[in-house]
């Protein structure tokens, strides 16, 4: 018996919903793939972990005209940007230098040391609630939902912007740059980065996931004490500043991961570790807080951690944070 012309209407419209291209057994919505972090990068992902040189993204460069365009100094080399302090925008809008410009003395410091930044990129790091900074650098950020609300400029542009002035002041001192690492659930890492290929990496960049850092921060701290026990005469002490927003995942063996470290180390000089807040909540402050005052009540050797709050590190920029916890 044959359908009415109206019944068999509204089965062909529900079929053609439901399965637009024809094909059976496909129902699904297709989308464009979003991919954050490190999943962006070329290169192999072992045990949660991707690494690679920063030359790698100069494939990138070559391949984005608009990220030659707005910065062309990234394929001159071996000329940096010129040394130029961030400014920040106060609440009185004039606009001053900020108080952080190391002094030589504080550059050497630096420079006497390997240097490992690791800055966060999880999800929270698209948060609005930080200074605006003059002289920053354009980052992949977004600003979907409450996010938006928030005033200023994100917290993932803020320390691009801090990473590049950072980059900027101790280049003369060392040529050789610094790693940096990118982290949430995975790690990105980028070898002797200096101030023309910091853009790149940033703008190459979206924020996404949750914060893995206890993970690589235990295996930097290994692979350092293993340099170190090979090479005591020329391996540098280690400076290391964790830029994050928030709590680790793994709070429960962060305590003793940094106990045991200080137990293999062979003097107070070999390590210092210094987490610098990002953004204004206060989330994580007190886990930090508490790393920096209770690892010798916990059996640690040596205390080899310092806590930057954003009050502090918003006036006076990552490289003194890092120079101040060296110093103390």
């Amino acid at each position: 018996m044959r359908k009415p012309l109206a019944g068999f209407l509204a089965a062909l419209t529900l079929t053609l919903l439901v399965n637009p291209s024809g094909n059976a057994g496909e129902t699904r919505l297709k989308r464009p793939t979003v991919l954050y972090g490190s999943a962006q990068k070329k290169g192999a992902h072992q045990g949660g972990t991707e690494t690679g040189e920063v030359n790698d993204n100069q494939g990138l460069l070559e391949g984005s005209q608009s990220v030659n365009n707005l910065f062309p100094t990234v394929k001159q080399e071996p000329s940096p940007p010129p040394l130029m302090p961030l400014q920040a925008a106060k609440d009185n809008n004039i606009e001053r230098p900020l108080t952080g410009k190391l002094s030589a003395d504080e550059v050497r410091i630096l420079a006497s040391r390997e240097l490992i930044v690791f800055v966060d990129k999880s999800f929270s790091m698209n948060t609005r609630d930080c200074p605006e900074v003059i002289g920053g650098i354009p980052v992949n950020d977004r600003s979907a939902g409450f996010l938006s609300l928030k005033t200023g400029i994100s917290r993932w542009r803020w320390v691009a912007a801090h990473t590049m002035d950072l980059a900027n002041q101790v280049a003369p001192l060392m040529p050789g740059g610094f790693k940096l690492i990118l982290f949430n659930d995975w790690r990105q890492v980028f070898e002797k980065v200096t101030p023309a290929n910091i853009p790149a990496i940033f703008m190459s960049t979206k924020v996404g996931g949750s914060e893995n850092i206890v993970l690589f921060l235990n295996e930097e701290l290994n692979q350092y004490l293993k340099r170190k026990s090979q090479s005591p005469a020329t391996t540098k002490p280690l400076a290391i500043a964790v830029l994050t927003d928030g709590l680790p995942d793994d709070r429960e063996h962060m305590p003793m991961l940094l106990v045991n470290i200080t137990k293999q180390m062979q003097t107070k000089e070999d390590i210092k570790i210094v987490f610098i807040q990002v953004g204004q909540s206060n989330e994580g402050a007190g886990f930090l807080q508490y790393l920096d005052n209770q690892l010798v009540p916990l059996g640690a050797r040596y205390d080899i951690v310092d806590h930057k709050s954003f009050d502090q590190v918003k006036v006076s920029g990552v490289g003194r944070a890092i120079v101040d916890a060296i110093s103390e």
